[in-house]
């Protein structure tokens, strides 16, 4: 199974790596700012995803590893870990590669409506093609989901290149911030799911009386 997975993960990422679920990781400060982290099961599969979409360099060194001693607790059974990932993967390829995957799917509706449309025609030139009408309906009507799914392919293509350009824009971002020494939280610390905004700047020093004359 781990085996089958990385390489799922690897065809995904145009990567060569023997493990590709092992969380032993080690990231350098430049990569973690290109990297953006989407799903909430694993950053695993997706960062290796990203990575090699973005043409990142990645090493594997092989470790010794202790010997099991209990099951995992990150997930209920073997199958479940791999649903998830599934969609994982899935998700995060689609991201990088969505007029692959739509083009994909035109020819998989594609193919049944031409070989039906071929059926129809035979029997059409054959005199019978009264009689066979639904073909026509139902080639059709997959010809048409085939024309919807080229055009999300599209659409989804040039969103992905919206994307990158957002994403270069973060990375600029994180990198004044980092100059700047700007925290990465934008919350009170101890407040996390309450929704409630940090106080920054002047407005933190006339809270608590101190000076506030770093701008963030």
């Amino acid at each position: 199974m781990q085996a089958v997975g990385s390489a799922v993960v690897n065809r995904a990422a145009s990567t060569d790596l023997p493990d590709a679920a092992s969380g032993f990781r080690a990231y350098s400060a430049s990569s973690l700012m290109r990297l953006n982290i989407v799903t909430d099961f694993s950053y695993c599969m997706e960062t290796i995803i990203q990575a090699g979409h973005k043409r990142m360099a990645i090493a594997s060194i092989p470790v010794v590893t202790n010997e099991k001693t209990r099951e995992s607790r990150l997930f209920p059974s073997m199958w479940s870990y791999v649903r998830r990932n599934a969609v994982s993967i899935f998700r995060v390829y689609s991201l990088y590669e969505p007029l692959r995957v739509f083009m994909i799917a035109a020819a998989v509706v594609a193919v049944p409506a031409a070989v039906i449309w071929a059926r129809f025609l035979w029997f059409f030139f054959a005199g019978e093609g009264d009689g066979h009408v639904q073909s026509l309906i139902l080639g059709s009507t997959l010809l048409i989901i085939a024309v919807q799914f080229v055009a999300l392919g599209v659409i989804a293509d040039v969103l992905a290149a919206s994307r990158i350009l957002q994403q270069r824009t973060l990375e600029r971002v994180r990198r004044v911030e980092l100059t700047l020494g700007v925290e990465p939280s934008h919350y009170e610390p101890g407040a996390e799911g309450s929704g409630r905004p940090a106080t920054t700047g002047a407005a933190a020093g006339r809270a608590t009386g101190k000076g506030g004359d770093r701008e963030t």
